[in-house]
């Protein structure tokens, strides 16, 4: 018989919940060290959610690159705020 677990996706913290951000979320990196640093404030958009608890990051351009970022070291953008600039 299967033990019930209680179900963490609900809690966009959970450190589990590898459905915080959907494909095509628009995001912010934040929180990066050492190597990634560089990448902290960049903007892009969730292409696949990975194993792990990392998503797939594609960043706008200029950097257009693809990166593996955990969960906790992303934020939702505020696009309609970047729209008002056009």
């Amino acid at each position: 018989m299967r033990e019930n677990k209680p179900d963490n996706n609900d809690d966009p913290n959970s450190p589990n919940n590898n459905d915080r951000f959907w494909e095509g979320t628009h995001v912010v990196l934040h929180g990066l060290s050492t190597k990634g640093a560089h990448y902290n404030g960049l903007f892009g958009v969730v292409t696949s959610a990975a194993k792990g608890g990392r998503h797939k990051v594609t960043l706008d351009p200029p950097h257009s690159k693809t990166v593996s970022i955990k969960i906790e070291n992303l934020d939702y953008r505020l696009r309609q705020l970047e729209e008002e600039k056009i």
